[in-house]
């Protein structure tokens, strides 16, 4: 009787956490009838009637869906995969993993991250990429044409010069004023030029860091050997979400780039330059973190056979992901005492005392979190 108390008890707070997300999360037997949804989805598609099948209660069909997992599901497999709402034509990253009930059935967990909004971002990214490149595509032919232009008219020195003096005049325009951070490296990876957009991304002046070696300022194993990489095959580099700790600034934590590294040829073929370019793209990466951290809770959801067990991993998932050295999850009790189920990295004293806490006699932080 304790057992079948205890279960319910669990399944309870099970969709109690489970109705408090904002992801579609439901359950459908093996025949497709609706066991469980959450409260995003009865927000969206209203109560569910007794009885009605997943293919009629979410997108009015009266046959299965071509796309549907199911049987897969059932017989055992984790599922994952991209879906597009054939209704509203929004965009989930859909999650499916077997679930299963008290009495040995098996069902079919899905939970559904909206991931429209984050297509939208990613394709209008993409565009403005190609459209840069465009952009760029036009510039350098027009350059090419100027110069192609000067040659022939290398004797009208005056003009060249005029030319030149005008040209010299925009490319320090654009150099100084884009939000992009820009710099030039010598084939030595000294500091040639430095726009504001760069030193403010690092914490330093332009005049700071002209002349001095790259890689004196930022010490780097590895984009050194990148860098010299560029120099010796004269092929740009380009990294996506590349993590980077600022040694000078330990406190702003690990920063995520896009950077593109340009080598720039002599007359002679020789590297003389090269041109780096970045773009902060920290709390996009951030985001997708914490996005697959969520993930990775839940589907400990499905892996876990116990509630020790599940708590157990989220409490080393939790620290693994967070960097913290003691984590602990707390449950309240029958005596309204709010000891710790699982934690690691406290000492003994402290869980002597922490276990003891009341919500009806304490009013520390740990009480107010749970009580406010």
């Amino acid at each position: 009787m304790a057992e079948h108390i205890n279960t319910a008890l669990e399944r309870e707070r099970l969709i109690s956490i489970l109705d408090s997300m904002k992801d579609r999360i439901y359950v459908v037997g093996a025949l497709y009838e609706v066991e469980y949804v959450n409260a995003a989805i009865v927000n969206e598609h209203g109560p569910v009637s007794p009885g009605i099948t997943c293919y009629a209660y979410l997108y009015g069909r009266t046959e299965p869906c071509p796309w549907c997992k199911l049987e897969d599901v059932v017989g055992g497999k984790t599922v994952r995969g991209e879906m597009k709402c054939p209704q509203t034509a929004r965009v989930y990253d859909c999650f499916e993993a077997p679930l299963v009930n008290s009495d040995g059935r098996i069902s079919k967990l899905t939970i559904l991250y909206d991931m429209t909004e984050q297509k939208h971002m990613e394709s209008s990214l993409r565009k403005s990429h190609e459209e840069l490149d465009r952009h760029v595509r036009q510039r350098t032919a027009e350059w090419a044409r100027t110069v192609e232009w000067l040659e022939e008219e290398i004797a009208r020195r005056k003009l060249t010069e005029k030319v030149l003096h005008k040209q010299s005049r925009d490319l320090d325009a654009f150099f100084s004023n884009t939000i992009t951070p820009l710099v030039m490296f010598d084939r030595e990876f000294n500091f040639v030029r430095v726009n504001q957009a760069y030193a403010d991304s690092c914490g330093h002046e332009p005049a700071e860091l002209i002349g001095r070696n790259h890689f004196e300022v930022f010490p780097h194993e590895e984009n050194q050997r990148i860098f010299e990489e560029a120099v010796r095959t004269k092929k740009p580099f380009r990294a996506s979400a590349k993590p980077f700790v600022y040694p000078d600034h330990p406190e702003w934590g690990v920063t995520y780039w896009d950077w593109t590294l340009m080598p720039i040829t002599d007359e002679q073929g020789d590297v003389e330059l090269l041109v780096f370019s970045l773009e902060d793209v920290t709390d996009r990466r951030q985001a997708q973190l914490r996005t697959e951290f969520t993930h990775k809770l839940l589907e400990l959801f499905t892996q876990k056979t116990s509630r020790q067990d599940y708590l157990d991993s989220a409490v080393a998932l939790i620290r693994q992901w967070s960097g913290c050295e003691c984590v602990g999850i707390r449950l309240r009790d029958a005596q309204d005492c709010i000891p710790y189920a699982s934690c690691v990295g406290f000492s003994d004293d402290f869980l002597a005392t922490e276990n003891k806490l009341s919500l009806q006699n304490d009013t520390c932080l740990c009480i107010r979190a749970i009580t406010q």
